[in-house]
């Protein structure tokens, strides 16, 4: 499964860093597509699932509140460390 779902998952990572929760949102509909295929072969495909469960539970409930922090940042605006901020 690898490295393109890791890819994939970075494009997710940075649709949320630039408050482009619509858009993090379709990607995740492509991550899920994607991995589809690993079902019988990942052992850890159940865990996997639940957890992009909860990544889109908890996005849905939160993006009144996800800041776009690339722009922030670009206009010398304090962004918020954690999960999104790579810097």
């Amino acid at each position: 499964m690898g490295e393109a779902r890791g890819d994939q998952i970075e494009r997710l990572t940075c649709s949320l860093w630039h408050g482009q929760v619509d858009k993090a949102l379709g990607k995740m509909d492509g991550l899920e597509t994607a991995i589809e295929p690993f079902r019988e072969t990942y052992t850890r495909f159940p865990q996997l699932v639940q957890a992009l469960s909860k990544l889109r539970t908890s996005i849905v409930h939160t993006r009144h509140v996800i800041l776009n922090d690339g722009e922030r940042s670009r206009q010398g605006e304090a962004i918020r460390p954690g999960l999104w901020s790579r810097r």
